[in-house]
């Protein structure tokens, strides 16, 4: 009798482990998923920006080395979010910037969007 005690608590124990690894296999499908789609909006994102860039490069000849400002002005584009809970990353964002081109800023546009 102590065999099919011990014979009981094994299949016990697999049915446990089966029960175990099919949740773990859920919740890797659902992480899937959840990257798939966290790609599919990046994927958006990129095509939207690479849009507004050729907009931007092809309406203002900013990227044509021909047509330089000969005062050596630049013209920096920050784009910045603004999706919700932002506020402290647009404020860090500008503050680099600003910092960064404060020593220059007599040949510096800046553009924020």
């Amino acid at each position: 009798m102590p065999n099919m005690k011990k014979i009981k608590t094994k299949i016990k124990s697999v049915s446990n482990m089966k029960q175990i690894t099919k949740a773990l296999e859920v919740v890797a499908t659902v992480k899937l998923q959840k990257i798939k789609k966290q790609t599919e909006n990046y994927r958006d994102f990129m095509s939207d920006f690479l849009k507004i860039m050729n907009v931007v490069r092809f309406k203002l000849n900013v990227l044509n080395t021909n047509k330089l400002d000969p005062m050596g002005r630049r013209l920096i584009i920050v784009m910045s979010s603004d999706k919700g809970l932002c506020g402290n990353l647009n404020s860090k964002l500008f503050k680099h910037i600003f910092q960064k081109y404060n020593d220059i800023k007599d040949n510096v546009d800046i553009f924020c969007i």
